[in-house]
């Protein structure tokens, strides 16, 4: 039995609780294939009841595009689909659908919302031990990365933007082949810890249809489900949250060609970014439970985010050196090395990403470019709610994979997702008191920038022409 390749083995983790979240998230080839085969057998098993509450809105667009797309062709709702929901052995489980893809790097959108049962009735807090997000085709198997590529799958309580996505699912997020592939997009959190989500939940879906042009017709459903602790939380210690350490909301306000919130890069060459941001503030007593990384892995080299150290400390402010929000052209490995003997040198605790040991199969004739699918990747060093203060800083060096993949613009996010364990279970995300916990006010930190001189309130890109 094997567990997919992360920077360490479970078993290697000093730090007991990221050990029992990485056991628990990345069992070995076997459970993740058992977990997966289960759930598939429940979908089977189920006595579907339409929702009509639920209301799916689709839209669609026939590309191809890798980005989403600025028009979208909405599907107006004829009777052919619709929102239907089962409990049984233990899951609430929603299947909205169907759609028909036929390759290409066709784009899917779908929108509902819907509330979980549990022992029959609806629940007002979710409390989510368990976890699928993904796409099932109509005989409920559990739909992987090819034929389809996650965009995202966002998932959020009320009160909640679905920009939020505390427990998001990406193409990248997806183990290999060799490890279960799928499968372990079923989620389980260990015993005691559940994420817990007020109702209704919010599900956001963009789903690609990675086949070759002209593929045979697929129908495939959006799909949640979900595992539920009782609505009184018994039996769980620790509530879980969600923060992203990566390139920080400002660096993506980019309207540019409609590429909303995603950062530029050139997609031909070698390119250099950094940024310094403020992080949420984490409750007393919370710390890492586990972390995954997720970038656009065919133009992202590499990438780290270090955690309670500022630009400044970390050399960026030196004369010569990109400003921030910049896109330099050219080598930005020698910074990124010395970026990261500093962090070293203080003892900082970062998060690391490097394509060079990212698993990925390739899967030939597809849509996908370089028929290269990069796989779950995960290195990020724990840390605590007092590790998280102060200044942070995202660096990130890129250049296409390969020629396959070159491209004048690439658009693309770079983050490692992180879960949170938060001691106890007196909140629910969305609502009070998780707003005593959002990100800090802007003001603050465009105080820092003023300091550094940085006023740019979009990226810079001289590299891009005003053709692009």
């Amino acid at each position: 039995d094997s567990r997919p390749e992360t920077h360490m083995t479970c078993d290697e983790h000093v730090d007991p609780v990221y050990r029992a979240f990485c056991a628990s998230m990345l069992p070995g080839t076997s459970s993740v294939e058992h977990r997966r085969d289960a759930l598939e057998e429940t979908m089977r098993r189920c006595h579907w009841v339409a929702e009509p509450q639920a209301r799916l809105r689709l839209r669609a667009s026939d590309g191809p595009a890798r980005v989403i797309p600025k028009t979208y062709a909405v599907l107006p709702n004829d009777g052919s689909y619709s929102t239907y929901v089962c409990e049984r052995d233990g899951w609430s489980i929603v299947r909205a659908g169907p759609v028909t893809t036929n390759g290409n790097y066709t784009w899917r959108e779908g929108r509902f919302m819907f509330t979980p049962t549990l022992d029959g009735k609806q629940v007002d807090v979710a409390n989510i031990t368990g976890a699928f997000l993904g796409s099932s085709d109509d005989d409920y198997r559990l739909l992987g990365y090819p034929p389809l590529h996650q965009h995202h799958f966002h998932l959020v309580g009320k009160g909640q933007s679905v920009l939020s996505h505390p427990l998001p699912v990406h193409g990248d997020s997806f183990c290999a082949d060799l490890h279960g592939g799928v499968g372990c997009q079923v989620r389980m959190f260990p015993e005691g810890y559940a994420m817990r989500m007020r109702t209704p939940l919010n599900v956001w879906n963009d789903v690609n249809d990675v086949r070759a042009p002209n593929s045979p017709p697929l129908r495939h459903w959006f799909t949640v489900a979900l595992r539920l602790a009782p609505n009184a939380g018994a039996g769980l210690t620790h509530s879980l949250m969600h923060v992203d350490l990566g390139m920080p909301w400002l660096l993506a306000r980019n309207e540019r060609k409609g590429y909303l919130h995603s950062l530029l890069v050139p997609g031909d060459r070698e390119s250099f970014a950094w940024s310094e941001y403020m992080p949420r503030e984490l409750p007393p007593g919370s710390r890492l439970a586990w972390s995954w990384w997720h970038n656009h892995v065919q133009w992202q080299d590499e990438a780290v985010s270090i955690i309670g150290m500022s630009a400044a400390e970390l050399g960026l402010l030196a004369p010569g050196m990109p400003t921030y929000h910049e896109v330099r052209e050219g080598d930005g490995s020698a910074i990124l090395d010395k970026v990261i003997a500093a962090a070293r040198a203080r003892g900082a605790k970062m998060c690391r990403f490097s394509r060079a040991r990212v698993l990925a199969d390739e899967v030939n004739g597809t849509s996908e470019v370089g028929n290269k699918m990069y796989r779950l990747y995960s290195d990020c060093d724990p840390f605590n709610a007092t590790d998280l203060v102060g200044m942070h800083t995202w660096v990130g060096t890129f250049a296409p994979a390969s020629k396959d993949v070159a491209r004048g613009v690439a658009a693309l996010h770079s983050r490692p997702i992180c879960l949170i364990a938060v001691p106890g279970i007196v909140y629910a995300l969305g609502e009070p008191p998780d707003k005593h916990f959002a990100p800090q006010p802007p003001l603050p930190y465009l105080r820092r920038l003023e300091v550094h001189g940085m006023h740019p309130p979009v990226p810079t890109y001289p590299w891009l022409s005003a053709s692009d």
